[in-house]
């Protein structure tokens, strides 16, 4: 995990000296929930490479934003319905690969009784693609660009510090300031988001009612 606030920005944020030591564990729990917390809900990924994530309940031409970020390629898409054991091509577009938005267009494969579209992609009229059925499960191999304390977006960090500072004040409630590091982010990954913190992660790209698993 790329480090994308130090514990002395913390400190500095808590308004506690940088020699002081009393509370370090407690304040590394909190910081290492806090990142954990808002990378999770903005997407970005900590390990980069190749993914394939299965995202389920998509329908043709309606964007939908896949569950790690930013792409840099789409490697395959493809997709079936329920009860089907084959999948089907689908040919799609990247929409914004930074916030990981994709659309599915149509199928490669000639849809029957229109020999005349093979080897072409085949789009529906809008009146009768709103009556087709939604691709139940959507399978979507990619890249992506690990994250690191360089190329992450300053807002970021600015989330993290504010969601520890939060967690830390609400710790000294719990028993959680004189708790291990590992103790101490167990116990903070269960607190609640204030509403400040909640704004800046969709402000950042934040994502409700996911359809991926």
């Amino acid at each position: 995990m790329a480090e994308l606030v130090t514990l002395n920005q913390l400190k500095a944020r808590l308004g506690i000296p940088e020699i002081d030591h009393q509370r370090d564990d407690s304040l590394k729990g909190a910081l290492g929930a806090a990142q954990a917390a808002v990378v999770e809900r903005t997407r970005f990924d900590e390990t980069g490479g190749t993914r394939v994530s299965i995202c389920q309940h998509i329908r043709l031409t309606r964007p939908f934003n896949l569950p790690f970020r930013p792409v840099t390629s789409i490697t395959s898409v493809s997709a079936r319905r329920y009860g089907q054991t084959e999948n089907t091509t689908l040919v799609h577009d990247l929409i914004d690969a930074n916030d990981g938005k994709l659309v599915l267009i149509g199928v490669v494969e000639p849809i029957w009784p229109y020999p005349a579209y093979y080897g072409q992609v085949y789009r529906q009229p809008y009146w009768k693609r709103q009556l087709e059925p939604i691709w139940e499960i959507v399978q979507v191999t990619y890249e992506t660009e690990q994250l690191t304390a360089d190329n992450a977006d300053p807002r970021l960090a600015d989330a993290i510090i504010n969601l520890a500072a939060f967690w830390h004040h609400r710790g000294a409630a719990n028993a959680l300031n004189n708790a291990s590091a590992d103790g101490a982010q167990e116990g903070y990954s269960a607190m609640p988001f204030p509403p400040w913190v909640t704004s800046q992660l969709l402000g950042l790209g934040a994502v409700e009612g996911a359809t991926w698993v």
